[in-house]
């Protein structure tokens, strides 16, 4: 059994992630702000009996004594928001990350945690618009362009984590999440992706609105299967890495 924490452990896929480490014996810690966008000022009713929660800012957070795992999947999403709202993922994305890599290098030096690894929730964003064509599919290892300051942000994190992994000797690797969708989505969030958004029309009988001539491809991941990818990267000896999380098709 480990000790782990998982930051935006109330969220969509941080909460899945929580699931699974106590289904699995670990001891688990959620520090988690419940943005008001995502939350709407409620705590959510799938909330782990068995876990404790800390609802509160990242910059307000110590990591809890004997942490060994860590797993940051605090940020806020939303490519088109990004463009109006840059200081506010700036500061949430960029800014918590510091705060969080502060308080592990603080927590190491005085003893108080023995992180092993840092496993970074990240995202496809910074691949930014890939080949440009709709139905043209990326290929591994393309190099990455932002088209959107959340992509920025996100290979912002990705790269402040490998470099303090590097520097303080913890294990890291980052997971680009592509289009993942499952239970505890957010079906009014605009930012969610098309699944659920699909999902809410049909079962309003609305008509299910699909933008350009149909034939645009998005990758789709089911969140057990992202949950998977991080359970497996925290029992690996894999360092420095980020892994492209999707089906291929």
């Amino acid at each position: 059994m480990s000790k782990c924490l998982v930051t935006g452990g109330a969220g969509f896929i941080g909460s899945h992630i929580t699931d699974k480490l106590v289904s699995e014996g670990h001891n688990v810690t959620v520090v988690d702000m419940l943005d008001k966008n995502v939350h709407k000022g409620k705590r959510p009713d799938y909330l782990n009996p068995k876990v404790k929660y800390y609802f509160q800012e990242l910059s307000e957070f110590s990591i809890p004594a004997d942490t060994e795992y860590i797993f940051h999947c605090a940020s806020l999403v939303g490519v088109s928001n990004s463009q109006n709202c840059m200081h506010i993922f700036v500061d949430k994305n960029i800014t918590d990350t510091s705060w969080l890599l502060q308080d592990c290098l603080i927590s190491k030096e005085s003893g108080h945690a023995k992180i092993k690894k840092i496993i970074h929730c990240g995202s496809m964003a910074p691949y930014g618009e890939g080949t440009g064509v709709f139905d043209s599919p990326i290929s591994e290892g393309w190099e990455l362009k932002p088209k959107s300051f959340y992509g920025i942000t996100k290979k912002t994190q990705e790269e402040m984590i490998f470099l303090f992994g590097q520097t303080h000797n913890i294990e890291t690797i980052s997971l680009r999440y592509f289009s993942v969708y499952g239970s505890r989505q957010a079906l009014g969030n605009p930012y969610a992706g098309p699944i659920p958004i699909f999902i809410e029309q049909a079962s309003k009988n609305k008509p299910i609105t699909i933008y350009e001539d149909g034939n645009q491809t998005r990758d789709f991941v089911h969140v057990s299967d992202v949950v998977n990818a991080n359970l497996i990267s925290m029992k690996t000896h894999y360092s420095g890495h980020a892994f492209n999380i999707g089906t291929g098709k």
